[in-house]
């Protein structure tokens, strides 16, 4: 009896334990990315030619730049785009071993989200307190960032665990590691 019982107790052990990355299968993995990477593009662009760009402007005042009213308009516009790719992204089916990068990105999303609304206030503000709503919206982009590649690094992992090479597409590794060449 005590045979019979391990035998069943190893058998549950390995049932419990398949559903993984096992049944995943590199077209699926693939496929997944080639619908997330354009939004993931359209999302950078966001984050680097508008609110990067729209940092020292904010921060030089209205004299040397964008004036903070453009710029406020822009954040607006930011916040919309951003919320539209979420449901864009949140409406792809990622294969099970991706969901916890799906929930990643959306969590990172979010933060952008908020950073744009930080943005948003500080250009809207009193000048006087301009700085502080910048340093809000880094601090949430940089969170957002952080979040990105940790997603961004489990896509890489499991492209690995189905044979793909690793792609140039998503970060693997912390945000704000640099790469020396």
């Amino acid at each position: 009896m005590p045979l019979a019982l391990g035998g069943l107790l190893a058998a549950g052990i390995a049932f419990a334990s398949s559903g993984g990355e096992d049944d995943v299968t590199a077209t699926e993995v693939s496929a997944y990315q080639k619908e997330l990477f354009p939004l993931a593009e359209e999302w950078g662009r966001i984050e680097i030619q508008g609110m990067r760009a729209a940092i020292g402007d904010l921060s030089d005042g209205d004299a040397e730049g964008v004036p903070a009213v453009t710029i406020a308009g822009e954040a607006r516009a930011w916040q919309a785009s951003l919320i539209d790719l979420r449901k864009r992204i949140a409406a792809l089916t990622p294969p099970e071993p991706l969901v916890p990068a799906e929930r990643l990105f959306d969590r990172a999303i979010v933060r952008y989200i908020d950073a744009a609304i930080e943005f948003e206030k500080a250009a809207d503000g009193p000048e006087t307190q301009r700085q502080v709503g910048i340093e809000r919206g880094i601090e949430a982009a940089l969170d957002g960032a952080r979040l990105y590649n940790e997603a961004s690094m489990v896509l890489q992992r499991v492209r690995k665990s189905v044979g793909l090479p690793e792609t140039p597409d998503f970060p693997n590794r912390p945000a704000g590691d640099q790469v020396v060449q």
